[in-house]
């Protein structure tokens, strides 16, 4: 039986949005528009450094005169390495340092879109006050991902940020580290975990990663892991005094490609993103698809609040896991 959501806004229950952007600038443009439409809540904008600086200055200048939304640029973004931690790690700290208020904060990419209006997401989260958004597979007896290394991703040295899984480097360093078994440190004090890497997380939790001494200590050692992005925040939380309230799913709704790749929805699939209980989808790109994205902001944003018993119902410390798409 699903449960009516509180009619809440910014004011009641202000949100923050940290969004890591790589390119795409359209989308990033709708999505932005939406998350910063109430001026209570706030966006923390982070432009990956190893765009063109113009590019940089020019969608910094598409925000300026918000006043909820701030656009910093201060890492090169690689995949596979640490730098997409510190960059989400300093916009967590803009956000603190800008003193706005904020109950929850989810970290989004910039060809992120929700799925809902915000309304709901508010209603949602001061419904779960406390519960803790985030995937977290447990390396030894959980598999987040189909294919692929895993564990590893941690037990091995790393020491370089990859620009292809099946690049020829790549695979003659890891089967070296696997022949010669070059393990790192072990995490001591830490239990190793996985997942999607975003999430939407409570002020105390955030105020937590941001102040703890354990954060430091874990971007150190992850410093050479591979993929880190799939592991700190997992690590870092199911080792804080918040594990106990961690849900084990993000709110997002992503399908995965069989080479590990998210799918890039096409407006053939509004039916489907219309019709899941999620919040957030990843990923769409509006310069490919614009009816999708016009189609999902006149039908999806604007419609009257639907149920959300395939989230809702499992909420809570530590309860029977359930498996969202």
């Amino acid at each position: 039986m699903s449960r009516p959501l509180p009619a809440l806004t910014g004011n009641d229950h202000p949100l923050a949005f940290v969004v890591l952007a790589h390119g795409e600038w359209s989308t990033l443009v709708d999505l932005v528009d939406v998350l910063a439409a109430d001026p209570h809540d706030t966006v923390v904008i982070h432009l990956d450094r190893k765009i063109d600086w113009r590019k940089r200055q020019a969608i910094a200048k598409r925000f300026d005169r918000r006043g909820n939304v701030i656009v910093f640029s201060a890492v090169r973004c690689k995949w596979g390495g640490i730098s997409l931690i510190d960059a989400t790690l300093q916009a967590l700290h803009r956000l603190k340092l800008s003193g706005r208020r904020f109950q929850y904060a989810s970290l989004l990419i910039g060809v992120d879109y929700p799925l809902k209006p915000l309304s709901e997401l508010r209603g949602f989260l001061s419904a779960h006050e406390g519960a803790e958004f985030i995937e977290a597979k447990n390396f030894y007896t959980e598999r987040w991902i189909r294919t692929g290394i895993y564990a590893e991703r941690f037990e091995y040295w790393f020491p370089f940020a990859r620009s292809g899984l099946l690049s020829r480097p790549f695979k003659v360093w890891y089967h070296l580290v696997k022949l010669l078994d070059f393990r790192r440190l072990t995490l001591t004090g830490f239990v190793g975990y996985s997942g999607s890497q975003w999430w939407t997380l409570s002020r105390d939790a955030v105020a937590w990663i941001l102040t703890n001494p354990a954060s430091a200590d874990l971007r150190h050692r992850m410093k050479f892991t591979f993929v880190s992005d799939e592991m700190y925040f997992q690590t870092l939380v199911m080792s804080s005094p918040f594990a106990d309230e961690v849900a084990y799913h993000n709110l997002r709704h992503i399908e995965w490609l069989p080479r590990g790749t998210p799918y890039s929805f096409q407006l053939g699939d509004f039916d489907r993103l219309a019709s899941s209980p999620q919040f957030f989808c990843r990923k769409v790109i509006k310069r490919q698809n614009p009816d999708l994205v016009e189609r999902m902001r006149m039908d999806l944003l604007t419609a009257p609040p639907t149920p959300h018993d395939g989230v809702t119902d499992s909420i809570g410390a530590r309860q029977a896991e359930e498996t969202i798409p």
